[in-house]
């Protein structure tokens, strides 16, 4: 279950699904399915995007610029570009 933004300098607490992102990912283990869950908070997302390698590892890139935000991804003030 995802608790807290994924991002390791935030943390912040998962309370709604209305802020952020969320990704799912699948891997193959063996003979076992893996699923994990990684959210980004609106904060953390506005900036930073998910990269998912062929192996399924989840790591995060710094946007070149600040995503335009709108309402599904952040509660908080505006960002330009």
């Amino acid at each position: 279950m995802i608790s807290q933004c994924s991002n390791a300098d935030c943390r912040k607490p998962l309370l709604y699904l209305d802020n952020g992102r969320v990704i799912r990912t699948i891997k193959h283990v063996d003979d076992n399915v893996e699923i994990q869950h990684f959210w980004l908070c609106g904060d953390c997302y506005v900036i930073f995007d998910f990269s998912v390698a062929e192996d399924g590892h989840v790591s995060y890139l710094r946007r070149e610029r600040p995503m335009l935000v709108q309402k599904e991804y952040y509660s908080g003030p505006r960002f330009a570009p």
